[in-house]
């Protein structure tokens, strides 16, 4: 799994690995933890996870806005 950090630029800002829990929680989902320092802005923050079994991609992305 990896977490990227883009700006409104479309300038990446970090790449990050997430912490990931070894089991899945009661709803079938690993938890996971990240943590950037960002300077106040908007930015996209997307999660990539590459799958084995099936083979394939998983992307998940929020726009948050730091103050």
């Amino acid at each position: 799994m990896t977490i990227t950090v883009t700006d409104t630029a479309a300038a990446t800002q970090q790449r990050i690995t997430p912490q990931v829990s070894e089991s899945v929680n009661a709803d079938g989902w690993r938890v996971w933890t990240a943590r950037a320092e960002l300077t106040p802005g908007t930015y996209d923050v997307k999660a990539t996870v590459q799958l084995i079994e099936p083979v394939g991609v998983v992307t998940e992305n929020k726009v948050v806005e730091v103050s």
